[in-house]
């Protein structure tokens, strides 16, 4: 293989390339963010992390409720006394 022949093969693979890389870049622009950044990260504000805080304490408190009630609903019955002979 002659050097312009070389040449003229890298140059086809280095066009190559960057039409690879230029579709390989507006894919992850269509997903959501730049190439080489990663995706931004959620914060949670104060605010809502009590409200959320709020309705798991409202849950826990209707959870024990309904246990006190079962619990003072119970009968217990005692077994009868045995007969001395």
């Amino acid at each position: 293989m002659t050097m312009q022949k070389v040449v003229a093969a890298l140059r086809a693979e280095h066009a190559q390339a960057r039409r690879d890389m230029e579709i390989t870049s507006r894919v992850l622009s269509i997903l959501g963010h730049p190439p080489g950044t990663p995706p931004k990260k959620r914060h949670m504000t104060a605010e809502g992390k009590r409200r959320i805080a709020e309705a798991q304490r409202k849950r826990w408190r209707k959870v024990k409720a309904q246990q006190r009630k079962a619990a003072r609903d119970k009968v217990v019955q005692m077994p009868p006394r045995r007969k001395a002979a």
